[in-house]
């Protein structure tokens, strides 16, 4: 992987995906899990908190 790849993507992908504004979406798709859950693209890991 090249560095932007590796070092831009990533950040991008967190600031896009880290919006506060995205935050009642999460919580309220995640609201109703329970039991052991596995996230598939895990990513950045803003669902964790919910």
């Amino acid at each position: 992987m090249g560095f932007y790849a590796e070092r831009v993507v990533p950040r991008i992908v967190d600031l896009a995906c880290g919006a506060q504004s995205a935050r009642p979406l999460r919580r309220r798709v995640c609201a109703g899990l329970t039991g052991e859950v596995v996230e598939i693209g895990f990513g950045t890991g803003h669902n964790v908190p919910f």
